[in-house]
């Protein structure tokens, strides 16, 4: 993990590696019940692995990178070994995330990324989360193009 800390592109390569392999981009509606203005977009960057040291080291490596991140250890049966996740929250972490790592993803994972890195661009106000109706109708895009990115259903050209 040394080495990592010496060079900004060999660990952004790095935690890009790890997120090819176990890593999850997501972007989704939250919508309330009310009007379209109350409609929330939630993302979710997240790597889920067995490997308690890998995780750690993920975690770190972010953090120096300039990326806050949360671990965690999600409880599952007792017949299974523990599962450990790092996950990145807010808007401006998974867009400096993305950004890094993008260079360094390739096919799903990198049109993912870059689907993220346009929705945090979007913005909406933080507090009240409201968007454009413009923004509104991007984001239904982008979770569609995401949803069918997941599915296989895209290719990037």
């Amino acid at each position: 993990m040394d080495n990592l800390h010496g060079s900004p592109d060999i660990a952004w390569a790095w935690v890009a590696g790890l997120w090819l392999g176990d890593g999850s981009f997501g972007l989704y509606n939250s919508h309330n019940g009310k009007a379209a203005r109350k409609t929330r977009y939630q993302k979710s960057v997240v790597f889920a692995n067995t490997d308690k040291g890998t995780c750690e080291a993920l975690y770190h490596t972010l953090r120096h990178l300039g990326v806050g991140a949360y671990f965690l250890e999600k409880s599952v049966r007792s017949s299974r070994r523990p599962l450990y996740q790092v996950s990145i929250g807010t808007w401006g972490k998974v867009k400096r995330a993305c950004e890094g790592m993008l260079p360094y993803l390739a096919d799903r994972k990198r049109r993912e990324a870059e689907i993220l890195i346009e929705a945090a661009s979007m913005g909406g106000n933080s507090t009240t989360h409201r968007y454009t109706p413009e923004q509104h109708a991007r984001m239904r895009e982008l979770i569609d193009e995401m949803a069918e990115l997941k599915k296989g259903n895209l290719q990037r050209l």
